[in-house]
C-alpha cells in the first residue's frame, strides 16, 4: 500500500503543524518537509475546509493546527483523502482450495487488523512514542 501524494503530504503537514506552536510560515513547512509550495497550499485547502487547521494572512501569515493532536487519527487523515487500506487487490483468484482460502482469510483479518490501528492512533500518540508530547 502506497499513499497518494495529497495524503502522504497532509500526514506530514498536520505532524510538522502538531509539533509547533502557533503559526508556521508556508517556507518553513517546504524547507522541514521537502514538498513543494504548491503541494502544501493543495493539502491546506482541503485541512483547511475541514477544520483541521486555519491559514493566517500578512506578513507573519501561515498555518496553525485548529483541532488537538489527540483528536487527530491516522484514519481520519487518510478517509480526508478517499486513501483507502487495501492488501486485497481487485484481483482475486476466483478458484477455491486450502491455501488460496487460507490467503484470502489472512488478508482480510490483516486489513482489518490495520483498519483499527490506524483508527485507535493519533497524531498525539505519535507525538509521545517519539518523546515529544507536550513540549
Amino acid at each position: 500500500m502506497q499513499l497518494q501524494s495529497t495524503t502522504n503530504c497532509a500526514f506530514w503537514f498536520l505532524a510538522y503543524l502538531s509539533d509547533h506552536k502557533g503559526v508556521v510560515p508556508t517556507r518553513d513547512l517546504t524547507r522541514a518537509l521537502g514538498f513543494s509550495k504548491q503541494s502544501i497550499v493543495s493539502s491546506a485547502v482541503k485541512l483547511k475546509e475541514k477544520g483541521y487547521i486555519q491559514t493566517v494572512n500578512g506578513p507573519f501569515g501561515g498555518y496553525m493546527l485548529c483541532k488537538p493532536p489527540s483528536d487527530i487519527t491516522v484514519q481520519e487523515i487518510l478517509e480526508l483523502y478517499d486513501d483507502e487500506v487495501h492488501l486485497i487487490g481487485e484481483k482475486v483468484p476466483q478458484k477455491s482450495g486450502c491455501i488460496i482460502d487460507n490467503l484470502k482469510s489472512f488478508l482480510i483479518a490483516a486489513e482489518h487488523g490495520l483498519k483499527q490501528t490506524l483508527c485507535s492512533h493519533t497524531l498525539a500518540d505519535l507525538m509521545e512514542d517519539a518523546g515529544i508530547a507536550g513540549e
